[in-house]
């Protein structure tokens, strides 16, 4: 019996440190994060590693200086000694902000032809032609002893996911293909090679002074300046913003054969300049790109000013409810006054120009904005009519006048006549007054003298019959 309690009470002792044991080491992995009633969390910003969310390449539209779409085959541009890069992104999901941050990475940096610098910036997202767009575009000098070639240039993307609050990291790769460097000859050495230069040595835009709602023409000379190459396979584009100026013709690309060496070639181009445009300079961009005789490619760019002046429509209404007043009466007469164009108007103001009326209050307006109307309470006071009969229509004008940003002044003039009366009755009653008035002392005088003379023979005869 003895040593049944006492291997019970070593087995209960047995169980209690397991459990001590057990609880300890539980304890121990909660204190530690080790445990599976807690998940392990990771930084607030996780690199995404799924396809849910992604940021990718639009490839159908074009944007930027880009001559072509993705799908169709981009390449990079090259223009005035440097080459610009234009990358448009669409996310699947909203960015932090609506931003992204792009930056250039090189991969081997001492046969690139750019100037090395560190290139990174912030894109926002824009909308175009409803599209949600980050567009990235980088201009990277070129260098004065570039080798011709083809160049990787790596644009490192990053952003932040709204809904995940996940950082999401990519790279894309563009090639650019240098054709007007320096050329490396058999022997190992460099050889400098010419080149033919494709100028625009003269644009006409006709009619010379264009309206905004009018219709132009721009003709371009293109000359090829090199003496021993011609040029061939030139492939024009042009562009404007279609809201300003419309290009009228079925396609923006145009194909020229070939310009002989020394030799000029004319392109004409029609356009329409939008009527609700201000008055200012707008911009034509025209680009190239050609072979010489060697199936070397080149490019040429130019961006042509075009002055626009607004086709001014200010107009001027007159109430002519009153068809009759009389002499000396002062009536109101309201103009309004609506300036129909986008430019503001300057020093507007009004005359009144018909006989017998005398405005009482100033015709002066001021500047006017584009779009904007005022009114006019004029008082008037019929006075006599220097040409009118007594009582008949006097007949005018009413003459606006307004100043242009240039300084031109532009009149509008409405015709207005309205009856002038002047009573006879008034008139006749003043005659009769008049006369009544020069007539008597007359009438008293002569009283006075008959009273004296009828007086005079009283007395006489009073003493003719005293004298009895």
């Amino acid at each position: 019996m003895k040593e049944y309690c006492r291997k019970g009470f070593r087995l209960n002792a047995l169980i209690c440190m397991i459990m001590v044991l057990f609880f300890f080491c539980r304890t121990v992995l909660c204190e530690t994060g080790i445990s599976e009633d807690i998940p392990v969390s990771g930084p607030e910003q996780q690199t995404m590693e799924d396809d849910e969310n992604i940021i990718s390449i639009e490839t159908k539209g074009i944007y930027g200086k880009m001559r072509t779409s993705y799908e169709k085959g981009y390449a990079p541009t090259i223009e005035n000694g440097s080459v610009v890069i234009d990358l448009p992104l669409i996310a699947s999901s909203g960015l932090r902000g609506d931003v992204l941050t792009a930056s250039v990475t090189y991969s081997n940096v001492e046969d690139m032809p750019f100037e090395i610098k560190k290139y990174e910036k912030t894109v926002a997202m824009t909308v175009i032609e409803g599209q949600e767009i980050y567009l990235v575009t980088f201009e990277l000098p070129l260098k004065a002893d570039r080798k011709n070639g083809t160049y990787p240039v790596n644009i490192a993307i990053s952003a932040v996911f709204e809904d995940t609050n996940q950082k999401y990291e990519t790279e894309f790769i563009n090639y650019v293909s240098i054709t007007d460097g320096k050329k490396e000859n058999s022997s190992g050495g460099q050889t400098a090679r010419s080149q033919p230069m494709i100028i625009i040595s003269s644009r006409e835009i006709s009619p010379e002074d264009i309206l905004a709602g009018q219709s132009f023409s721009l003709k371009l000379t293109l000359t090829n300046t090199s003496k021993n190459r011609y040029v061939k396979n030139m492939v024009c584009r042009v562009s404007a913003d279609e809201n300003e100026l419309r290009l009228s013709e079925d396609t923006d690309m145009f194909y020229i054969g070939r310009i002989d060496k020394n030799s000029d070639h004319e392109l004409t181009f029609q356009f329409t300049a939008d009527r609700n445009l201000k008055s200012g300079y707008y911009y034509i961009s025209v680009s190239f790109t050609y072979e010489d005789s060697d199936v070397m490619t080149y490019t040429l760019s130019d961006e042509i000013p075009v002055r626009i002046s607004a086709d001014y429509n200010v107009e001027m209404t007159v109430d002519d409810d009153v068809k009759r007043v009389d002499y000396g009466d002062v009536y109101s007469l309201p103009i309004s006054i609506i300036n129909y164009t986008r430019d503001p108007i300057y020093n507007v103001r009004c005359e009144l120009n018909v006989d017998g009326l005398k405005p009482l209050t100033s015709l002066f307006v001021g500047d006017m904005e584009g779009g904007s109307e005022t009114s006019l309470n004029v008082q008037v006071m019929a006075s006599y009519p220097v040409e009118a009969e007594k009582s008949g229509r006097t007949e005018g004008s009413i003459i606006l006048k307004y100043e242009t940003n240039d300084g031109k002044v532009i009149t509008v003039e409405k015709e207005y006549s309205i009856v002038l009366d002047i009573p006879e009755e008034k008139g006749t009653e003043q005659e009769d007054a008049k006369e009544e008035k020069t007539l008597f002392p007359y009438f008293i005088a002569g009283g006075g003298l008959l009273a004296g003379m009828l007086l005079m023979a009283l007395i006489v005869w009073i003493g003719r019959r005293s004298g009895k």
